[in-house]
């Protein structure tokens, strides 16, 4: 078998941001019942395509992304019927990132 590195090295000439990763074939396996769920798919068909026995042990791998949760409070908006409002983007203060850093 082929080790992943050269593909990963391969990957890399055109994704830089994988030259400081170190990519196993857990992190594939998570990104690809990830990828299934983005799509759509129900959790009991992920279950059975990673093999798993307990969709217990699926949900391990299968943590929403912060784009999922965006979707998800658009949808709610749109189905409450509420106009989302324009707003500055929020920003931290010096202050904040200074109070935060000392944690």
């Amino acid at each position: 078998m082929v080790p992943l590195n050269k593909y990963v090295r391969r990957a890399s000439e055109t994704r830089s941001s994988l030259r400081s990763r170190h990519v196993t074939p857990h992190m594939m396996r998570h990104g690809s019942a990830v990828g299934l769920l983005q799509t759509g798919m129900d959790v009991s068909v992920i279950r059975d395509y990673l093999g798993h026995a307990s969709v217990a042990t699926t949900n391990r791998y299968i943590a929403t992304n912060l784009k999922m949760k965006r979707d998800a409070l658009q949808a709610f908006w749109n189905r409450a019927g509420l106009a989302k409002q324009r707003r500055r983007r929020w920003r931290p203060s010096p202050k904040l990132m200074a109070f935060l850093e000392t944690l």
